[in-house]
């Protein structure tokens, strides 16, 4: 009788443990990929725009990475909150994947909202982004 109730406890214990470890990082279909210099360093950066399909918001994560001496890339920046996600509540925004350039060291995001086009423009200066 011992046997089982510590075996049921071990399943018990395993099932809890496997349900918490879900994956965090869906970021897995990529949407656009853009390359230029951003720092003004004289070697290619890149931007990358993922999405998350399995969230039902279906976000947008944007990452820059910045490449290396040794022609590694590091990623220097990388967030869910500059892209709108395409579903709020359910719902489709509506609202079109930006696109980004980039030139002269700015990186240029260009979107469209309820037919309204915006352009951001954002530079790299003292380690950090504005």
């Amino acid at each position: 009788m011992k046997k089982i109730i510590v075996l049921f406890l071990v399943l018990v214990q395993t099932v809890v443990f496997a349900q918490q470890n879900k994956a965090k990082d869906n970021f897995n279909v990529p949407i656009r990929l853009e390359k230029g210099d951003l720092n003004k360093d004289g070697l290619t950066d890149k931007t990358v725009i993922t999405m998350d399909t399995i969230d039902a918001s279906v976000p947008l994560r944007l990452q820059i990475f910045f490449q290396q001496p040794n022609k590694k890339f590091k990623l220097v920046f990388s967030s869910t909150e500059v892209i709108e996600p395409q579903y709020v509540n359910g719902i489709h925004t509506k609202n079109s994947i930006p696109y980004f350039f980039i030139e002269k060291g700015y990186l240029l995001m260009n979107s469209e909202k309820n037919d309204v086009r915006f352009e951001h423009k954002f530079i790299y200066k003292n380690g950090s982004s504005n």
